[in-house]
């Protein structure tokens, strides 16, 4: 099975250019614990999955499902709408 937030995790953490270390001191959690979450190891539960929206500055829901972090916050808004105007062109 696909590690989506896990792998969601780092994409985002590396994209605002910030290590394990300082995510865990900013989180108040162990390094080996954002590894786990990172890996898929561990699987965050709700109250912990809305501190990480809270400090990447990114809904849950992005965090849930596939997302390319490599674009900022507005290109992935815009993508989104593109693909959804795609999706509806299919169907008429």
């Amino acid at each position: 099975m696909k590690n989506i937030i896990g792998e969601n995790l780092q994409a985002v953490r590396k994209y605002l250019d910030l290590t394990v270390e300082q995510v865990a001191a900013v989180m108040h959690m162990e390094t080996d614990d954002i590894k786990a979450y990172e890996s898929g190891e561990k699987c965050p539960d709700s109250r912990i999955l809305i501190k990480f929206s809270k400090l990447y500055g990114v809904s849950c829901l992005e965090l849930l499902t596939e997302h390319d972090f490599s674009l900022s916050k507005d290109e992935r808004a815009i993508a989104e709408l593109l693909k959804m105007v795609n999706e509806n062109k299919k169907h008429l």
